[in-house]
């Protein structure tokens, strides 16, 4: 079992540095400004599944300081480059099935899906 975990888990770090590859390719290609160069590099194109040494922090103020920087980055990556994406997704294929359900109720008489009563004027 162990050893499944540690393949499954070696598949996701190549995964994630190829894409984190891709998206710093991108942004070396089209963004001329070095300061936005910057900062989309630290936001989306650092992979997550690393951790940096922290063994020469000295107090555990600075270590929760740099813990906390380190989380922010590794959300910030995660957002852009899997949440969003995938909330998007959602999002177009709730508006497809919207389309689809309001295309069937028009041709009949009969709904597909029910529709919410709440927001009817009487």
């Amino acid at each position: 079992m162990h050893n499944l975990l540690r393949m499954a888990g070696q598949k996701i770090r190549a995964f994630d540095d190829a894409y984190a590859g891709k998206v710093s390719d991108l942004i070396e290609s089209k963004v001329k400004n070095s300061n936005l160069k910057f900062g989309l590099q630290a936001g989306s194109a650092t992979p997550i599944t690393y951790r940096p040494g922290m063994e020469d922090i000295g107090s555990a103020k600075e270590m929760m300081l740099a813990l906390g920087v380190l989380g922010g980055t590794y959300g910030a990556n995660f957002a852009s480059r899997y949440a969003l994406p995938a909330g998007a997704a959602v999002l177009g294929l709730k508006g497809a099935a919207d389309i689809t359900a309001g295309l069937y109720n028009a041709a009949s008489d009969m709904p597909l899906l029910p529709q919410d009563q709440s927001n009817t004027y009487v």
